[in-house]
This record gives structure tokens, C-alpha cells and sequence, in this order.
């Protein structure tokens, strides 16, 4: 069991296995029989009841059949597609990667790779070499297909985001890649992209007047979106339709959708977990980015984890032994706070006498904390980013402006930001959702908003975001975060503040 890994035990049982027979390994072949649940709790060191989960996730994905009395065997899937990512993880645990790859935009592989290259930059994974090549078809010149029926000529509009997307995308597994070389975690890593002339075939069907693009090799009746200018967006209106073999006589003559006039009945590959349906894909981002010109990036979760070293409960307790130690009573819940900028509200609304001691006291132990956190993967490399592409940079936090700046000068990244707005000293009402700091970082950099973009990771940051009129970006670091910043109106969400780093460029 990896510690890191925050899905629950089961779950990290079931990709293991499930990557073992996707990959074929020994003993995870078709019809081959999986040991048995005493021998796989041992093996991975868990209990029985976290095996018959995993095997009961197995079961559900088809992937595994048992019988009563004779175990669990690998199930027959001749139907369904086989995903990058467990080939990507095996490769990845060579000294040298060489990984050659050839389709329409390299999406897959991006999305598919960020991964093996998150276990890479936390040290899980320690290849000496890196080397990625590409193969895409060249969007600059007319392609022969897809065409329009009429005229047989082709979409300029079409080539065009089919251009965009390809950009965007190799872009990312460029930096990704050659940033790790950068940060001396291997040896060597380079991408070569090369382009061919030819029509890239094995994804095109006719529909109604116009080829288009389709995410898996069959289609039935017809697109019942046919209008004939552009590319659909990676996943959009794709939702998995079970396979025709799984419908009964009667079912197959059933309409899915009864309103709709045509409908597509496809097989597609389920390569996330549906906890995970709200995140942002690589092209997504780059669309929300792609104006943007000044970045307002929060602190305590985007760049590090601020109370990682010294927890936040710590601080709290010690904010409160030295205030109230001389006599002074406490506000009513203060000594069951364990948040030390809720527990600064607290006093601020009920003991407003006591509110400058406070801050200046949390500003210290927020210091001290800084010495001990731990950066956020990805954090640095948004930095990087936002400077490489020509953007400005402006810290927005709810915590102390100078324990900030120490953090910054620590780490080597004071360059990289043009200004600090933690909250105002003395003033807890200016933390957010409070849009005044937004606003006070716009209006330092001369900035509208309509060219900025807002990046943090809770409830709070979203609505300053909102009450600033700057469209917010939710990094969902915690299971679960991703819902509920995409409910409270954040216009994307990532869980790789490195997904973000590689759409800045």
C-alpha cells in the first residue's frame, strides 16, 4: 500500500489488479485464476473485507468473473478497449522510458501520463531517462478528410482547433516531461514531435454531410448533433452506452434518448473514476487561460500546505495560550477552534480590544509554520509557467502577507511574483470571501478583470472570485473538493496544480 495515496485501501488493491490484467502480466492472463482472498490480503497487507471490495470493483468493470466454490477468474473482454495508463505505469518503472506514440492530438497520452509523472516528482518512481516521441498529422496544409460533403473541401475552422488541441496538448507533455530534467529528478528527458501529411483515418465516420471526428471506432444511426463546422470537445456529450452485446432483442429497438431524433451508440473506455467527472482536461484550461494575462494565485494550498510541518490544530492551542494566559477571557467557541484564522473572526467579532495582539501573533506562528510545510507539486512549476508565457503573478491570501514573503525568498520564487496581498494587519474582515484583497491586486497591476483569472482550492476562494467578477480556477487537493467548487460556480476544476503548469504554455 503506498501511504501517498490518498483513495481509500480498496481501491489501491483494485488498480494494482486491475493494471495486472490489463497489462497481461503472468498469471493475470484470460482464464487464469487469481489467488485467493487469504493470499491477496497478505500479499498487499490488508484486511480480507478491503480484498472481497476490490474484487467486488473487479467484478463490477467486467474485468473478473467468480464462481461459486472455485474463485475468481480473469474474465474474457474482447470487446472492451484497453487504456494507456496501465502500460504507461509499467514502462515508467524502467531506468529508461522511451515511449513512441502516434494519433490526432496526443491527448490520451497527456491525460494518461500525468500519473506516472506525479509518482516521478514525489520520488515513487526514479527512471534515469525520459524520451517521448510523436507522431501527429500536420493541420497546416488541407487534409482529404474530414471534408465536407459539398465541395469536397475541407473546414479551415475544423483544422484549426484540431490545431489548437494538438498544441495544447504536446505543449504539456513537453513540459511535463523536460521540467523534471529541470528539477535534476532524471538524468536526461527530451520530446520530439514530428509531423506526416497523411489523414488520420481510424477515427472518422460519415456523419450527415460531414466526417467527423468520433472517440471510438464504431458508430450507429447517425449524430443527433449535426452541425457540420467543428470538432466536439474531448468527452463532450460521450457518456458510456452499454455495449450492443449487453442488449437484449427488445432493448436494441428502444430509443435511448426518445426525444432526440438520432442518437450514437458507441463504446467508450470508463479511464476515470466517476469522482472525478468534473475535472478540467487539458483543452479545457487552455480555452480559460488563453486570455488571461495577469494570474491571482492563492497561497495556502495552490503553492503549499501551509500547516503541514506545524498543524493548524497547534497553532490554534498556542494562539489561544497566549492570549488568554494573562486572564483575559476567551469568546464564546474559541476553545473549541481549531482553525487559527476562524479562531481570529472569532475574536475579532467578540473581542475586538484584543484583534491587533491577535494578528501580529498568528502572523509569527504562521512564520514559523512556513519553515516546515511542504510545497504542493505543481506549485513551482505555475510559477515557472506563469513567467515563461509572460504573465503576472499576484499572491491573494488569507494569510499573513510577511510569512508569505518568506516563503517565497525560502524557495527562490520572490522573482517570480510581482505582488503579496495577504490580509490587512489588524483587519480580519479583509480575508476572504472578501473580495477586497482581488481587488486591491487588480488595481495595483492596473488589471480588469476580464484579464485575470483567480486559482484556489476552497468554497471561500470562489465566491471572492465571484464578488470580484474574476472567473475562479478550483484545485480540488482533497477527495470530494471537486463537486463542491464546481457547484459554488468555479468555471473549471484540476487536481494537479501541474495540469495548470502545463496549459500556461
Amino acid at each position: 500500500m503506498d501511504p501517498d495515496d490518498s483513495r481509500p485501501p480498496y481501491q489501491q488493491v483494485g488498480s494494482s489488479l486491475r493494471a495486472s490484467i490489463l497489462t497481461k502480466k503472468r498469471g493475470f492472463e484470460t482464464g487464469d485464476k487469481l489467488p485467493s482472498g487469504p493470499e491477496l490480503a497478505k500479499h498487499f497487507g490488508v484486511a480480507r473485507g478491503t480484498v472481497d471490495k476490490a474484487l467486488d470493483l473487479l467484478r463490477t468493470e467486467g474485468l473478473i468473473v467468480t464462481r461459486q466454490g472455485s474463485g475468481s477468474f480473469v474474465r474474457e473482454r474482447t470487446s472492451r478497449p484497453v487504456g494507456l495508463r496501465p502500460h504507461l505505469e509499467a514502462a515508467f518503472e524502467q531506468q529508461q522510458v522511451t515511449l513512441d506514440f502516434a494519433g490526432f492530438s496526443s491527448e490520451t497520452l497527456h491525460n494518461a501520463l500525468q500519473k506516472p509523472l506525479d509518482k516521478v516528482r514525489s520520488g515513487r518512481l526514479a527512471p534515469e531517462s525520459i524520451t517521448i516521441r510523436l507522431l501527429l498529422p500536420d493541420t497546416t496544409a488541407p487534409m482529404a478528410v474530414p471534408v465536407l460533403v459539398d465541395g469536397l473541401q475541407d473546414e479551415a475552422a475544423l483544422r484549426q482547433r484540431a490545431r489548437n488541441i494538438a498544441l495544447t496538448n504536446a505543449g504539456g507533455i513537453a513540459h511535463s516531461v523536460e521540467m523534471l530534467a529541470e528539477l535534476g529528478l532524471v538524468q536526461k528527458a527530451s520530446v520530439e514531435v514530428k509531423v506526416h501529411r497523411g489523414s488520420s483515418l481510424f477515427k472518422l465516420k460519415p456523419v450527415r454531410g460531414v466526417l467527423r471526428l468520433l472517440p471510438a471506432p464504431r458508430a450507429h444511426r447517425g449524430d443527433r448533433r449535426h452541425r457540420p463546422h467543428l470538432l466536439r470537445r474531448h468527452r463532450q456529450g460521450h457518456h458510456p452506452v452499454p455495449p450492443r452485446r449487453r442488449l437484449g432483442r427488445r432493448l436494441t429497438r428502444i430509443a435511448v434518448r426518445p426525444a432526440s431524433p438520432a442518437v450514437v451508440r458507441q463504446r467508450v473506455e470508463h479511464d476515470r473514476l466517476r469522482a472525478a467527472v468534473m475535472i478540467a482536461t487539458a483543452q479545457q484550461l487552455a480555452d480559460v487561460l488563453r486570455p488571461v494575462k495577469h494570474v491571482l494565485l492563492d497561497f495556502d494550498g495552490p503553492v503549499c500546505s501551509v500547516f503541514a510541518g506545524l498543524p493548524a490544530s497547534e497553532v490554534a492551542r498556542r494562539l489561544r495560550e497566549g492570549l488568554f494566559a494573562v486572564g483575559e477571557q476567551g469568546p464564546s467557541g474559541a476553545a473549541e477552534e481549531d482553525d487559527p484564522l476562524a479562531l481570529l473572526r472569532l475574536v475579532s467579532e467578540a473581542r475586538p480590544d484584543l484583534v491587533e495582539r491577535t494578528d501580529v501573533a498568528l502572523a509569527a506562528l504562521e512564520t514559523e509554520a512556513i519553515r516546515v510545510s511542504r510545497p504542493t507539486l505543481g506549485g513551482e512549476s505555475v510559477l515557472r509557467a506563469c513567467a515563461r508565457s509572460g504573465r503576472l503573478v499576484s499572491v491573494v491570501s488569507n494569510n499573513a502577507g510577511a510569512a508569505i514573503d518568506a516563503y517565497l525568498v525560502e524557495h527562490g520564487l520572490s522573482g517570480y511574483v510581482a505582488g503579496i496581498f495577504g490580509r490587512a494587519p489588524d483587519d480580519p474582515s479583509s480575508m476572504k470571501p472578501n473580495p477586497r484583497l482581488l481587488l486591491e491586486a487588480m488595481a495595483a497591476a492596473g488589471s480588469k478583470p476580464v484579464d485575470c483569472v483567480f486559482i484556489g482550492d476552497a468554497v471561500r476562494d470562489v465566491e471572492a472570485g465571484d464578488a470580484a467578477g474574476v472567473p475562479t480556477i478550483g484545485y480540488a487537493n482533497k477527495p470530494g473538493k471537486d463537486a463542491k467548487l464546481a457547484a459554488i460556480g468555479a468555471v473549471v476544476v484540476v487536481e494537479s496544480m501541474q495540469h495548470l503548469a502545463d496549459a500556461l504554455v
